[in-house]
């Protein structure tokens, strides 16, 4: 990395580069709308193992007030 340049991300996408030191995170005072999203997996279905790794990042990141809506 240059050193140049700056990008908003969620922090799950950088967080190995972050805690590395690779990247920094820098402070500032824009406010953002949130961005909702959704997920569905069909129970008692076969899974590939990519999509259970997927899910499983996805339950791992999201607070716990959230996961009590995701998971029924």
């Amino acid at each position: 990395m240059s050193g140049l340049g700056f990008a908003v991300l969620p922090y799950i996408t950088v967080k190995e580069e972050v805690e590395s030191g690779k990247l920094k995170i820098l402070n500032h005072s824009e406010k953002f709308d949130p961005i909702y999203s959704h997920m569905l997996i069909k129970k008692k279905k076969w899974l590939s193992p990519a999509v259970e790794a997927f899910a499983e990042i996805v339950l791992d990141s999201v607070t716990e007030s959230e996961r009590s809506v995701l998971i029924e």
